[in-house]
């Protein structure tokens, strides 16, 4: 299912106005940092009432942040990669940790 460009689904979405927590403030965000900021933003999507197509529109769209309570290394391994090098370098590293019995 393709999501529609028209965002009248973000009318109900609970993270209105939180864009901090759902997209890395900076480059050089750390694994931790990450993770207790997706952490957050998962708790708000796990509650939300359109968190479904927000996952799809992620998906659709390549979008870069948390989408519908999915990060973008999730969306990756899913097969939703994003056209940017620094996700695709992050999927290899995971991919690569996981082989050798170490997952991130």
């Amino acid at each position: 299912m393709t999501v529609l460009a028209n965002f009248f689904w973000t009318d109900y979405a609970v993270c209105k106005k939180q864009s901090e927590l759902f997209f890395a403030p900076h480059k050089n965000e750390r694994g931790p940092e990450r993770k207790r900021r997706e952490a957050a933003a998962i708790a708000i999507c796990n509650t939300c009432p359109v968190k479904d197509v927000c996952r799809q529109y992620g998906r659709d769209t390549q979008s870069l942040g948390v989408w519908g309570g999915e990060t973008e290394l999730e969306r990756a391994i899913a097969g939703f990669l994003p056209g940017i090098q620094e996700v695709h370098k992050r999927v290899v590293r995971h991919r690569r940790a996981i082989e050798l019995g170490k997952p991130q």
